[in-house]
This record gives C-alpha cells, structure tokens and sequence, in this order.
C-alpha cells in the first residue's frame, strides 16, 4: 500500500474507533461519513501529517479492521417488494426477469438524464423525498454523542481541531436529514433488497447501511477499477465483480471471499447517450483513443497538449480519439488544444466505447477503467504517468511522463505493424473474460439463486420442526 494511501488508513480507523457510539434511527453514522472524511483528510493533509508506520504497524486486513464499525448484516431473503436499484446502473436492469424495480436518483444531472428513459420507471430522487418526522430526541441524543466525542481526551487530537470539528458537525447533521429520507423511502415502499455500484461512497454508504439496519439484503455491482481507499471496507452482503483479478485484489484486504462473485465486466455506463448518427471517428494509419477522467481541466489539457505534440509530426498518419468521461459535459475547453487535422473530441455516450476500442490500435488514459475493457479486448493501454499497483496485469505497466517519450512509443507502432501487438503480449493481461458476455443475466439469476435457496432451507427447517417427537 501506497504510503499516503495507508497514512490516510491509519486515520480512518481512528476516526472510525471514535465515532462507533455515533448513531442515528439505528445507523452507525461513522461508515457513512468515511468516504467524505477520507477526501477531508486528503484535502488537509497538513493538518493531519503523517502516522507513525514503524510504531503503529501496517494495516493489510482493512476488511477485519473495519468490520467492529458496519452495520451487524442479518438479510432477510424472504422480504417481498422492491429491488432498489441505483438510477445510474439502469443498464443492469434488463434481464432481471419481471423483478420489480424502484430506480432511486441522488443528483440532479442523474435525475434528469434517467427521466428521458421512459423503462426507467418508478424513478425516486431521493433529495426530493421529505424527511421522516422522527423523535427530535433521537436527534439531540445524537448531537450530545458527537459533543462528547470531539470533547473527550481520549479522541484523537487532530479531531478536536476547529476546523475539523466545525466540518464533522455540519456532515453529521446532513447525514441524519439524508437518513430521514431514506426512512420516508422505507416507509413508503416495500423494500427487499438494494443494488448499488458502490456501496462505500456517500450514497451508497446510506442505501446499504440504512438498508442493513432493517435486514434488507445488499448488493454491490462494481462498476470501477479497484483501489483501497475507493472500495473498503466491502459492507454489502453480496459483491458482483468482473473478473478474478477484482476478486483476488478485494480479498488481498481481507474481503469474504463467500460475499464476492465474478459476473464478467459491468460497463453500465458506457451505453450510448447521444445521437452518434452524424459522430464519426476518423481513419488513419494508427489510430489512439484516449480515455480523459474528471482530474481537472489543466491535467486533462496537458494531457492533450502532450499527445498533440508526440503525434503531430506524424499528422495524417495519426487518428486521435479523445473520449470524455461521464461526469465531464463540455468539451469546448479540450477543443482549443488540438493540435492535429485527424484529432476530435466525443462527449461520452456519443459513440459505444466498445466500439471506439474495437476500431482503435491503442488506448491512452491516465488510470481508466477502459484500460481494463480495452485489455480484455485485445487492444494495447499505455498509461499516462506511472499508475498506481495496476492488479490486473502480471507485468509492468507501459506508460509515458512526456511527449518525446510517448513519440517514441508512436514511431515503433507506425514503422513496425507488430509492435502494439507485442506491447499487449508483453502486459500479460490476468483476465480471461468476454466483455460482450451477458453479466446483467448473471447477476440476475444468481440473485433469484440464492432466494430460492434461502426459501428451500426455510421450508426444511420449518418441515422439520413441525415433525412430531419419537415415542
């Protein structure tokens, strides 16, 4: 584990020991609020330095140091209703066999672009919902918790800080109203299980453990490449993954490997958003498509700058793809920077991504889940800067830090046909899996599996204890 990675650990568990008497409507407030602590501590890493590694230790099972502060999980898989099901994964809706699904929104962007599917109905945005009129004493019960906790001697001193305590207060008080709605939603509608995309983001984070607190079973698709501090602790009962090399990284920090299944790749939102009727890609000797991530406009524009400069002396030979992330709508701001007669930029959705990699030689991205899709399509990745611990090759990751290096890379692949083909070869891709595989049906009957199951051990139990006693 990275340093700054296992620095920001170190005071996650802290802040999780602090906060476990932190409660509200029975949901331990803490493993909501993490994620957005762990960004905290990032954008503040002067205030918190750095833990002592020598004299604490290294945390390689994150999964068991968590474990005392997540919701104790008991689903109940003989709950009818409704399967919750993220707005956003809409996609893995199909092939759920008539389950009935209630489609919950959490930002506004998400809440719009799912209205114009008309399938994707009933549709909740959840900060519509009016909050649960609870007790206002369990609400001041919990604000006394929190005093006493950013009081006590015993809480790590860099949590009694102003700063931090103005800003936890401020979270601890959106957390409640947040699980008021989620009660209303509860209330509302019979829910029998929920499927997230993540389930340790904020939103999740609430869906799961509000959902656990009243034994309603959970599911995480993942829909995005691992990283520890993205992923743990894993706190859904169930976790779909898209290969072994998911599997393997998950369980390496300790995750249950009875709560992890392989499903094949989820590119859930990579479906096409747009009209691509007048988007056309261009045709050259060599063709890149790169794959921007929301790291920041100047990033993604020296980016740019840098592959403009390594393919303009090749300019006519050279295709360049640039394929915006979702969460980035404007590309006018990338446009300026392009350098080359054969570069364009596609807002995500306006063409299939599998079928920019397929008519692609190479794919360039910082870190990107497409360098996965593109892998297990046979297509070389070549990263920009050296990523971090790349679980899903055997070997070195190819990568450029300028735009002489990434020309280098670029005259090899013109002069020698078999060059890409042998980078590829080289990374020695872990998973053998189709990215054009039906995972959504996977996922589907591995559900409706398991309730049968769980049903059939019932009725056993049930027969059993109905068996009249021997004489």
């Amino acid at each position: 584990m990275h340093n700054k990675t296992w620095t920001i650990w170190r005071h996650s568990i802290d802040f999780l020991k602090a906060c476990k008497s932190l409660s509200y409507d029975n949901v331990p407030l803490g493993i909501l609020i993490l994620r957005d602590f762990q960004k905290y501590a990032l954008h503040h890493s002067k205030a918190f330095g750095n833990a002592k590694r020598k004299k604490t230790g290294s945390i390689r099972n994150l999964q068991a140091a968590c474990s005392p502060y997540l919701v104790p999980s008991k689903p109940n898989l003989h709950k009818s209703g409704y399967t919750i099901v993220r707005a956003e994964l809409f996609g893995m809706s199909k092939d759920s066999g008539g389950e009935k699904i209630l489609y919950v929104a959490h930002y506004p962007r998400e809440y719009q672009s799912m209205l114009k599917m008309k399938e994707c109905r009933p549709l909740i945005f959840l900060p519509r919902l009016p909050p649960a009129q609870l007790s206002p004493a369990m609400a001041q019960k919990t604000m006394r918790q929190l005093r006493t906790i950013l009081s006590s001697v015993h809480t790590p001193a860099v949590f009694r800080k102003a700063g931090f305590r103005s800003w936890l207060t401020r979270r601890v008080k959106k957390a409640m109203l947040d699980v008021r709605r989620v009660h209303t939603l509860f209330d509302r509608y019979s829910i029998r299980r929920t499927v997230y995309g993540s389930t340790i983001n904020h939103h999740g984070a609430l869906m799961t453990s509000f959902a656990q607190s009243r034994n309603v079973h959970t599911v995480n698709v993942q829909h995005g490449l691992m990283a520890p501090l993205a992923h743990f602790p894993v706190n859904a009962d169930l976790n779909f993954v898209w290969g072994k090399s998911h599997a393997d990284f998950l369980k390496s920090y300790g995750a249950a490997p009875n709560k992890i299944a392989v499903s094949g790749p989820c590119f859930y939102r990579n479906l096409p958003t747009g009209n691509n009727a007048a988007a056309k890609m261009g045709s050259a000797q060599l063709h890149v498509l790169v794959a921007l991530q929301p790291l920041g406009n100047q990033h993604n524009k020296t980016l740019i700058r840098t592959i403009e400069q390594a393919a303009k002396p090749y300019d006519g030979k050279i295709a360049v793809s640039y394929k915006l992330h979702p969460d980035q709508g404007n590309s006018s701001y990338f446009r300026k920077s392009l350098r080359c007669r054969k570069s364009k930029i596609f807002r995500h959705g306006i063409l299939p991504l599998n079928e920019m990699i397929d008519r692609s030689d190479v794919v360039i991205t910082p870190y990107s889940s497409v360098a996965y899709e593109a892998l297990i399509s046979a297509k070389p990745v070549i990263f920009y800067r050296k990523p971090g611990f790349v679980y899903y090759i055997r070997n070195a990751p190819v990568c450029f830090h300028s735009a002489a290096g990434l020309k280098q890379i670029l005259s090899k692949a013109i002069v020698n046909p078999k060059y890409l083909t042998s980078l590829y070869a080289r990374m020695g891709v872990i998973d053998k899996v189709k990215p054009t595989g039906n995972s959504n049906r996977f996922i589907w009957s591995s559900l409706r599996r398991l309730s049968a199951t769980t049903a059939s051990v019932a009725e056993a139990e049930a027969a059993s204890d109905e068996e009249p006693l021997a004489n």
